[in-house]
C-alpha cells in the first residue's frame, strides 16, 4: 500500500474517530514505517522519485491540517452554543417586547403594540383563535407611529372567549387609499429558553420568540 493511499484512508474518517494523540504528524514512527516499507517494495527498475515522496508528505500534512481544522471548528461551535445559552438564560424573568402577532388572552383581555409607518385613515383589526377561526373584527382610528390595541376578550357577539393564544391581523390604508406597512408586537415575561433547534428561542408562556425579534427588554 502506498503512503498516498493511506493518507486518503485517514482523510475519509470523521474528526471524532481520529485521536489527537495518534495523528500522522504526532506519530512520526508511522510515517517512517510506511516510507520504509514503500522503499523496500519499490521496483528497482522504476524507483519512486523524490518529488513523489514530497507529494506524499504534503498529502499527510493536508490530512493533518484538515483534522485539526475540523476539531477547531467543532470547538468554536461548542463555545458559541455555550455562550449563546449563557446570554439567553439571563432573559428569564424579564419582560420583553418582540415582533409578533400572537399573544395570550388572560383574564379580562389581551394587548398588542401596533406601529404604522404612515398616517392610517382606515384600519381593520381581525382576531382569530388558535384554530385560525376569526372571532372578532374591529375598525379603529390609530395615529402614525406606535399605538396600543386592547382587546376585551369577547367575540363579535359579546361572548367572553377562553384563555389561550390569539392572533391579530391589522390592515390599514392612508388618505390616498394605499395600503401602508404595519408592524405588530407583543409583550410578555420570559419563562424559559429553548436550544433544541438551530437557533435559540425564548419561551414566553406558551409562545416562542426569536432573539432577533426582541425590541425591548425590561427588568
Amino acid at each position: 500500500m502506498s503512503i498516498a493511499s493511506v493518507a486518503e484512508s485517514v482523510a475519509g474518517k470523521s474528526p471524532t474517530s481520529v485521536s489527537s494523540k495518534s495523528t500522522i504528524a504526532d506519530n512520526f514512527d508511522i510515517f517512517l514505517n510506511l516510507l520504509t516499507t514503500q522503499l523496500k517494495n519499490q521496483n528497482p527498475l522504476d524507483p519512486v522519485k523524490t518529488n513523489e515522496f514530497t507529494q506524499q508528505l504534503v498529502q499527510f500534512a493536508q490530512v493533518e491540517q484538515q483534522v485539526k481544522t475540523n476539531d477547531n471548528l467543532k470547538n468554536i461551535a461548542d463555545l458559541y452554543q455555550e455562550s449563546t445559552l449563557s446570554s439567553t438564560v439571563s432573559y428569564i424573568g424579564k419582560t420583553v417586547t418582540a415582533e409578533g402577532d400572537v399573544t395570550k388572552l388572560e383574564g379580562n383581555g389581551a394587548n398588542w403594540d401596533v406601529k404604522f409607518d404612515d398616517d392610517p385613515n382606515e384600519t381593520t383589526i381581525t382576531i382569530s383563535n388558535s384554530s385560525g377561526k376569526t372571532i372578532y373584527t374591529d375598525n379603529v382610528n390609530f395615529n402614525i407611529g406606535s399605538n396600543t390595541y386592547a382587546w376585551n376578550g369577547e367575540n363579535d357577539f359579546g361572548n367572553p372567549q377562553a384563555n389561550g393564544l390569539y392572533t391579530i391581523k391589522v390592515s390599514a390604508t392612508n388618505n390616498d387609499g394605499k395600503t401602508i406597512k404595519v408592524s405588530t408586537m407583543t409583550t410578555g415575561v420570559v419563562t424559559g429558553v429553548d436550544m433544541t433547534g438551530n437557533i435559540a428561542v425564548l419561551n414566553i408562556g406558551d409562545r416562542t420568540v426569536k432573539l432577533e425579534n426582541i425590541q425591548k427588554i425590561e427588568a
